[in-house]
């Protein structure tokens, strides 16, 4: 490893996880520290763990052993500092709810769920709304969204609750080059305020002109380092043969 790996804080540092599905052991001893204030892509065969070790980092799945720290922090204390951004298709869109609607949420992760909406939380809603460029569309039913707009929906939901790393799940299935690129752009402006940013992508073509990091998972193994170097012809190779 790279020596700015080691004197960098780390956003998560995960030692000896190890998360089973069952009886099915998914993640073996898995240790990896992301440096702070980075953008870092997960990717690896489907079924191989990816979205198990996320989940396991929001705290969504039982670890087996290991431990997962969040800014030093574990337990309820480090998801204060987590927004997490689900796959599309795990979304109920037909939910009766508005686009502002959805980005008020943030405030109810610090506050609660019945307590009203502060002037304050107002604000942050419209600055999170206008940074993603959806203030025409706030009051659109989110089933009427295209694909791009529905993730930059969850990504102002995020900026509203001020989160410090984001934590994504396949953002850009489903949804055409040009907003890909848009939200990608947005993810290194934000990446710029000091988020951090973690990614699971199936799309090798722009990782190295897009991501720092790469950490790759594959049934029974794993590696992590600057995308340059992970993403070598043979690495490929070996990281997606059966």
């Amino acid at each position: 490893r790279s020596s700015d790996l080691r004197i960098t804080p780390s956003a998560i540092s995960c030692r000896e996880l190890s998360v089973s599905y069952g009886e099915r052991e998914v993640l073996s001893r898995l240790s990896v520290e992301i440096p702070k204030g980075s953008m870092t892509a997960i990717i690896g065969p489907n079924g191989a763990g990816k979205s198990t070790w996320m989940k396991a980092i929001l705290g969504l799945l039982p670890k087996n052993a290991g431990t997962v720290r969040i800014f030093g922090e574990e337990g309820k204390k480090a998801k204060e500092y987590l927004s997490y951004i689900p796959q599309s298709a795990r979304v109920n869109w037909d939910f009766p709810i508005t686009v502002e609607e959805v980005v008020e949420m943030a405030a109810y992760k610090k506050r609660g769920c019945f307590l009203p909406i502060r002037k304050e939380d107002r604000e942050k809603r419209d600055r999170a709304l206008e940074e993603m460029g959806l203030t025409e569309l706030r009051k659109r039913q989110i089933s009427r969204l295209s694909g791009g707009q529905k993730q930059k929906v969850f990504l102002a939901r995020a900026l509203a609750e001020e989160a410090k790393l984001f934590l994504l799940d396949e953002p850009f299935a489903a949804i055409d080059q040009k907003s890909e690129r848009s939200i990608t752009e947005k993810l290194k402006e934000f990446k710029k305020m000091g988020k951090t940013i973690l990614c699971i992508h199936h799309d090798l073509s722009r990782l190295k002109e897009n991501f720092d990091y790469v950490l790759w998972i594959k049934e029974g193994s794993y590696g992590f380092g600057r995308s340059e170097e992970v993403l070598s012809p043979k690495n490929i190779e070996e990281i997606f043969s059966y």
